[in-house]
């Protein structure tokens, strides 16, 4: 239901900004409907606040946006701005920016917002650019909304911002080279309170890549949601020094490496996540404390399902375990980590399910259950690894989990942001 109502919000909004009326019109063709045959010229004499009107064609320019201004295409597939062997295609330095229905293609950087804030792109398609398709840097409150950003350098690489929500995009095939990373989205630098929600990211070196090998900084209350992220040549997501921030109901789905591989972070929840046939461990964590994981499914991974190395205080409820090649869990800290509630089912061929290598760790609830153990009905249950290392009550049947399904959680959320990003666009066309 949140979902159908989301897709309303959106259509309607959508509509209205098709159907307003234009201040300009943009023609490659020159028709006598057309105030312009370039953006470029549309540009350079429209007010702030005005609506730029694009027709179908092939517009070859290299575009300074330093104005507040809507620019919108008639149609992504037959509005084409190239901008050939120019640095940025669209180069923004203002707030309240919005970029629509357009092809944007065949330069270093497609769209460059910088000090753009309540800044937004619709609807585009970003292909094709050398170094990154999107780059969001030192802004605010900046969306990216059903766009297709594929065959890129980096898809979108968000740098020293906050606010930003990447919503509803398909983000593939980045790894064309000239990027620094080959990444789907990329954070560098300091990014905060933003959302990454219902996504496609698929097929590029690293699907979601946090990771500043050049800075001491930290990333701070971020949302990954309903998103699919399949076949990264290298890890699906890769995560340094993120903070107080959530990953829920997403798919994450045969990796080169890992499906998750994490360090350094502080106070992550993971739910409803379905991680399975990753090339390494499906989820791996080194140097990580006060992390929940909770009805997850960990499924049919070549290494162990997940991996903790030197970690404290996980709390690792009600999550499914089935068939991976090495063991369900593999807990490799002397800190302590507490586990139960779990089904471990085929894990590690018919050997032992689970391993500990310290006895710090607790695998039951502190007074009468543990975790159910498919292949076994010893009470104690022993792990690998640490002699003394055990279940103490093990459970007779399984556990029920809950499934993990894309779900609209954070539905009426989007829609409110995309319906604040929609009425700016509105606004400025009615003037």
């Amino acid at each position: 239901m949140r979902l159908w109502i989301l897709g309303l919000v959106v259509i309607a909004a959508l509509a209205i900004i098709g159907t307003a009326e234009a201040d300009v019109v943009v023609d490659d063709n020159n028709g006598t409907w057309a105030d312009y045959g370039t953006i470029g010229e549309a540009l350079a004499d429209v007010g702030s606040g005005e609506y730029i009107n694009v027709y179908a064609g092939t517009y070859n320019e290299n575009l300074v946006v330093n104005k507040t201004v809507s620019i919108w295409g008639n149609s992504s597939s037959t509005v084409i701005v190239n901008g050939g062997s120019g640095f940025v295609t669209f180069n923004v330095s203002a707030a309240n920016v919005t970029l629509g229905n357009m092809n944007i293609t065949s330069s270093s950087f497609g769209i460059h917002l910088q000090w753009a804030n309540d800044s937004a792109v619709y609807q585009c398609m970003v292909t094709d650019n050398y170094r990154i398709g999107i780059y969001i840097n030192d802004s605010k409150r900046v969306g990216v909304v059903g766009c297709n950003v594929s065959h890129n350098g980096d898809g979108i690489f968000i740098r020293n911002s906050t606010h930003v929500e990447v919503n509803e995009s398909s983000i593939c095939r980045n790894m064309r080279g000239g990027g620094t990373w080959n990444d789907g989205i990329r954070f560098d630098s300091l990014v905060e309170n933003s959302t990454i929600w219902g996504n496609d990211i698929y097929r590029n070196e690293y699907g979601i890549d946090l990771d500043d090998p050049y800075n001491n900084e930290h990333y701070w209350d971020i949302l990954f949601s309903n998103n699919t992220i399949v076949g990264s040549s290298s890890n699906n997501i890769f995560v340094d020094k993120l903070n107080r921030s959530v990953f829920n109901h997403n798919y994450v789905i045969k990796s080169g490496s890992y499906g998750v591989s994490i360090s350094n972070s502080r106070v992550l929840s993971f739910g409803w996540n379905n991680i399975r046939y990753c090339t390494n461990y499906g989820l791996q964590s080194m140097d990580c404390r006060n992390v929940t994981f909770e009805n997850n499914s960990v499924f049919y991974n070549y290494g162990s399902g997940v991996n903790l190395i030197r970690d404290d205080n996980w709390s690792i409820v009600r999550n499914e375990f089935r068939g991976n090649d090495d063991y369900g869990l593999r807990i490799n800290s002397p800190k302590v980590n507490y586990v139960y509630y779990n089904n471990f089912k085929e894990n590690n061929g018919v050997g032992v399910q689970g391993y500990n290598a310290d006895v710090a760790s607790v695998w039951d609830d502190g007074v009468s259950e543990g975790n159910y153990w498919h292949n076994s009905t010893a009470d104690p249950y022993e792990m690998d690894g640490n002699a003394d290392a055990e279940d103490r009550y093990p459970l007779s049947k399984p556990v029920g989990t809950s499934a993990p399904e894309k779900v609209a959680e954070f539905g009426l959320l989007l829609a409110v942001s995309i319906v604040a990003f929609m009425a700016i666009a509105i606004r400025r066309k009615r003037r």
